[in-house]
């Protein structure tokens, strides 16, 4: 059997690791999202402006079929990926919540077990013979 506090150590490491690792990439798939957004809208910004100055005279035209709508994309985009972060750290909410459950369940196992021990500690003494002894222990069971 492993010693309790063993166990309560390497799942603290355990969870302390994985929640790291997860914050490590999501921060890097972030930074990455936002460059790539940002390089994107200034490659869309140029290209339009490009188009612009070829049609002048349709001007107005241009601007309401093409630069708004990619606007309204690019807006879209950036909204689900909002709603994206915000279900990720709901989930994690919900993890760390069940993790609690668990620890606090496992306490709970954890006093009952020590209590029926010293019960069957204490009953220990009082067998004198090999029959209150297999009657102690079949009660145990």
């Amino acid at each position: 059997m492993l010693p309790m506090t063993w166990v309560q150590e390497n799942l603290s490491d355990l969870r302390s690791k994985v929640f790291g690792f997860h914050h490590q990439e999501f921060a890097q798939l972030h930074t990455k999202a936002e460059e790539d957004l940002h390089r994107g809208e200034e490659d869309l910004s140029q290209q339009l402006d490009e188009r612009l100055r070829r049609h002048v005279n349709r001007k107005g035209e241009v601007q309401v079929e093409w630069y708004q709508p990619r606007a309204n994309i690019l807006e879209r985009h950036r909204q689900k990926f909002q709603r994206h972060l915000l279900q990720t750290a709901e989930k994690h909410h919900e993890h760390e919540d069940t993790f609690a459950e668990a620890h606090r369940q496992i306490e709970q196992y954890k006093n009952i077990y020590v209590a029926t021990l010293q019960d069957l500690a204490e009953k220990m003494p009082e067998a004198k013979s090999l029959a209150q002894l297999t009657s102690t222990e079949r009660r145990a069971k």
